[in-house]
């Protein structure tokens, strides 16, 4: 019975997220958290901020020598600004 009762929990949090059209970790944890709304956007604006996330906390290159990684995400996002 203990395990049926955090999955209730679990969906109801959900379900309210979902009706708010906010995440759940906005749900619990409000303006403090971290989150960047998704919903909206194509697979490929999404896969360009991941990418975009991941560069800035492990740089391939610094200075101003840009990696190939670098100008590859530039390039789809000066890319996805003038469609």
């Amino acid at each position: 019975m203990k395990t049926i009762l955090p999955c209730r929990r679990w969906k109801t949090r959900q379900t309210l997220a979902e009706a708010l059209h906010v995440s759940l970790d906005y749900l619990l944890y409000g303006e403090k958290s971290r989150t960047l709304p998704l919903q909206k956007m194509s697979e490929n604006r999404v896969q360009l901020l991941t990418d975009l996330a991941q560069e800035f906390a492990a740089p391939t290159s610094h200075g101003a020598a840009f990696s190939d990684r670098k100008l590859d995400i530039l390039r789809r996002l000066y890319q996805e600004f003038y469609r």
